[in-house]
């Protein structure tokens, strides 16, 4: 009579080594989502700024357009608001239009419009003198930003 022998195979991983591996993984894991967070925030914050100083940009760029002549009722198709000056209006007349501008105009008419939703939900604010910011860069602002603030208030830094 011939007698098998049972051969043991081994196929698999034990107990023991699986607890290994999910604990080597865990600190992994522990030490990277802290740095992910922080590159998240990171581009967050430069993403704010960069907007931040997109803004600024261009309303300036919206409220001198008026005073000098660039922006009126020709190009009313592109901004919101109602009362642009003629092409040969006097400078008091350009200045009160660009002192009653808002954000919204000037973000309407440099097809900024994405940037609306993040005006409203207060990203950015303003200094006394109308310089606009990101909040997580100068949270020490108090004014925030929204889009129905004047130009004239902006950046003239006068009651409505």
């Amino acid at each position: 009579m011939k007698k098998c022998r049972l051969s043991k195979n081994k196929s698999g991983f034990t107990l023991v080594e699986l607890v290994v591996v999910i604990a080597v993984l865990a600190i992994l894991a522990a030490i990277a989502i802290p740095m992910v967070i922080g590159i998240i925030d990171s581009a967050t914050k430069t993403a704010d700024i960069t907007s931040a100083n997109e803004i600024d940009k261009a309303c300036m760029e919206y409220k001198t357009g008026i005073i000098w002549g660039i922006i009126n009722n020709e190009d009313s198709a592109h901004s919101t608001q109602e009362d642009l000056p003629s092409p040969n209006a006097s400078i008091v007349q350009k200045v009160t239009a660009a002192k009653s501008a808002t954000v919204k105009n000037a973000l309407e008419f440099a097809g900024m419009t994405e940037e609306e939703g993040k005006v409203q939900n207060g990203n950015f604010c303003y200094n006394s003198e109308g310089r606009i910011f990101a909040t997580i860069e100068h949270p020490e602002f108090t004014d925030i930003l929204a889009l129905d603030t004047h130009l004239g208030v902006l950046y003239y830094g006068e009651s409505e």
